[in-house]
C-alpha cells in the first residue's frame, strides 16, 4: 500500500518566487530520479503564504531515501534566501480504497 504524506508549510513574503522555481526542478528531478515517489504535488492554500505539499510514496525506503534526496537537492539553494518555512501539519496515512 502506498504511504501519503500531507504538509502544511509557509515561506516568507518575497521569498516565495525563490522557492517556487526551486521547487518546480525538483519536480522535474523527481519524475527522472525518483520512481518511488509516486506523487509530488504543491498548491497553495488560501491563507497567504500558505501551501500545501501531498506526496504519495511506494514505501518506508521510498521515503526515506526522498527525505535525503530533498536536503542534497535544496541544502545549498536554500541557503542564500532568507527562508522561514516551517512545516505547520504533517501526516502520515496508508491509502485504504482507490478508484
Amino acid at each position: 500500500m502506498a504511504i501519503t504524506v500531507v504538509s502544511k508549510f509557509k515561506i516568507r513574503s518575497g521569498q516565495e518566487e525563490p522557492i517556487l522555481g526551486y521547487m518546480r526542478g525538483y519536480a522535474e528531478w523527481l519524475r527522472s530520479n525518483e520512481p518511488k515517489t509516486l506523487r509530488w504535488d504543491i498548491y497553495q492554500a488560501e491563507e497567504q503564504g500558505a501551501y500545501i505539499c501531498i506526496e504519495e510514496f511506494s514505501d518506508q525506503a521510498a521515503i526515506e531515501k526522498h527525505a535525503a534526496s530533498a536536503a542534497v537537492y535544496f541544502g545549498d539553494k536554500l541557503r542564500h534566501l532568507s527562508v522561514d518555512s516551517e512545516i505547520i501539519q504533517q501526516d502520515h496515512a496508508r491509502q485504504l480504497i482507490s478508484a
